[in-house]
């Protein structure tokens, strides 16, 4: 005496569904993990040519102001040692922390 009362066949056909299921899944994951990476190509080249663009821009602004590029960079030396510098303590109280 059998305690099943589904029949084989329709077992059978719910395994299938499901791996059907799962192999569609795994088919679009595949074409958009596919897709991205495509579109991930363009932005990079994009971005890499509009780098370039500025770059050049900038050389040829560079280059017709007429600054020597040691004084330039010895300007921007000191201007990110200016600008990174820590800020003074403010102490609301000040004061009050002095010792005799």
């Amino acid at each position: 005496m059998s305690t099943c009362t589904t029949p084989i066949s329709v077992l059978t056909f719910h395994f299938l569904k499901v791996y059907q299921r799962l192999f569609v899944i795994d088919f679009q994951v595949q074409y958009l993990d596919k897709k991205s990476l495509a579109g991930l190509g363009h932005w990079l080249q994009r971005r890499w040519s509009h780098c370039q663009e500025k770059k050049t821009t900038a050389e040829h602004g560079l280059a017709m102001s007429g600054i020597d590029r040691e004084i330039l960079q010895l300007e921007w030396e000191a201007q990110v040692s200016a600008q990174t510098k820590p800020a003074p303590r403010n102490y609301f109280h000040q004061d009050s922390l002095k010792f005799f």
